[in-house]
C-alpha cells in the first residue's frame, strides 16, 4: 500500500465502533490483496471521487461479478462499513481511459 493509499483510507475509514472496524480493516486487507495482486496499481480522489487505475489486462479477464467485488470492497474499505461512494472511477494503467465506473443506486458500468 502506497503512502497516498494510506493517507486515502485514513482520512476516508468510518471506524466509530470496534465491530465496523474489524469490517473496515477487513475490507482493506481485501483491497490491498488486489494491490499485491497487481489488479490495483493505484487509488486516489478527484474531488471527492475515487478513482482507482488498474492493470487493463488483468481487468479486462475479470468476471463482472469480481469487479462489482472490487467496487464493493473499496466502498467498504474507504467509506466505512454500511457507508457508499456516490461514484467509483476505474481507469486503465496504460491510457487512462475509463474501464469502469460505479454508482451508488446502479451499481457498476463497464465501458
Amino acid at each position: 500500500m502506497t503512502r497516498t493509499t494510506f493517507c486515502a483510507f485514513a482520512l476516508l475509514a468510518s471506524t466509530s465502533i470496534a465491530s465496523a472496524e474489524r469490517t473496515s480493516l477487513s475490507c482493506q486487507a481485501d483491497f490491498m490483496a488486489e494491490q499485491s495482486a497487481g489488479l490495483v496499481r493505484s487509488f486516489g480522489l478527484e474531488g471527492e471521487t475515487p478513482v482507482v487505475v488498474v492493470n487493463d489486462r488483468l481487468y479486462a479477464a475479470l468476471p463482472f461479478e469480481r469487479k462489482e467485488y472490487v467496487a464493493e470492497t473499496l466502498n467498504c474499505a474507504a467509506a466505512g462499513p454500511g457507508n457508499v461512494f456516490a461514484r467509483i472511477e476505474f481507469r486503465s494503467d496504460l491510457s487512462n481511459n475509463p474501464l469502469a465506473v460505479w454508482e451508488a443506486g446502479s451499481g457498476l458500468t463497464v465501458e
